[in-house]
């Protein structure tokens, strides 16, 4: 079990990640703690990068390039492939 309550016990960086992408999905507002928290552990994890990106611009909108620049530019590299041509389009 991973769930106790409202708080998730788990520390497995797929899961954190998975369930932040399935939280973004139903529009709960844990969605970038929880990738976060999968970055945190795994900061190499280029997905849970590109996903934490694409909910911190969903939840900023106002300020998304702003947020997106600052996560993903000081992060990734060209070697991180689909998340680093992702930002690319994105500017």
């Amino acid at each position: 079990m991973i769930f106790s309550r409202d708080r998730i016990l788990t520390t497995h960086v797929g899961s954190l990640h998975l369930l932040g992408v399935v939280s973004h999905q139903l529009g709960r507002m844990d969605a970038a703690d929880l990738i976060g928290r999968a970055v945190a552990l795994k900061p190499e994890f280029a997905e849970a990068h590109n996903d934490l990106g694409v909910v911190q611009a969903a939840r900023y909108a106002g300020n998304s390039e702003t947020t997106i620049r600052k996560h993903y530019l000081e992060r990734l590299t060209p070697e991180d492939g689909k998340a680093w041509f992702a930002v690319q389009a994105l500017f």
